[in-house]
């Protein structure tokens, strides 16, 4: 008689054989798998760095607007001293001051012996303006008698005067007679402060 194995009826042993993997896990990788993609932010970085221009821009000018509308007043307030609705008495020859520019003491009323305009002389600026900016000026003198205007006399010093520079001023009054005047007034008619 035959001898059975110990443990049972066993079934004759076949060759080892390497079962196939399944399609998924294929040897080849499948062309058609969809591999997970990273987040693409270029758009969301881009539209975030255009806002924050944009933003820093209309802050500036907000803030250039700001500026501008606190100063406006100052650069039209036409009732300063020594303004054309707030004029300065002044003796012939005293130093005065307006807006900032100081006016040298010595000047003087002439008419010279060839024409008949009638001029300032001598009248010397310096500009010690708070803001330290380079400024013109447009100076008149009015002449009054009893009352009456009798003329007038315009000065200018050329160009802008830098901070703490002189300029000596052109002073003629184009045939205005101002004889027999009894008062004289200044004003600045440049319009700034």
């Amino acid at each position: 008689m035959s001898q059975q194995p110990p443990y049972g009826p066993q079934e004759p042993q076949q060759p080892y054989q390497q079962p196939y993997p399944p399609y998924s896990q294929g040897a080849y990788p499948n062309p058609y798998a969809q591999f997970p993609q990273k987040p693409n932010h270029t758009t969301r970085n881009v539209l975030l760095i255009v806002g924050a221009v944009v933003l820093v821009f209309c802050g500036g000018l907000f803030a250039l607007g700001v500026a501008f509308f606190n100063n406006v007043d100052d650069v039209f307030d036409t009732d300063y001293p020594g303004s054309e609705n707030d004029p300065v008495s002044v003796e012939e020859g005293d130093a005065f001051s307006i807006r900032g520019f100081d006016y040298d003491q010595g000047w003087s009323i002439s008419k010279p012996a060839q024409g008949f305009d009638t001029e300032v002389s001598g009248l010397r600026v310096t500009n010690h303006r708070d803001d330290e900016d380079a400024e013109s000026v447009y100076l008149y003198f009015e002449f009054y008698a009893d009352n009456a205007r009798l003329g007038s006399i315009s000065c200018t010093g050329g160009n802008t005067i830098a901070y703490e520079r002189s300029a000596r001023l052109t002073c003629n009054g184009y045939g205005e007679d101002i004889s027999g005047y009894d008062e004289i007034e200044v004003y600045d008619s440049s319009y700034s402060e």
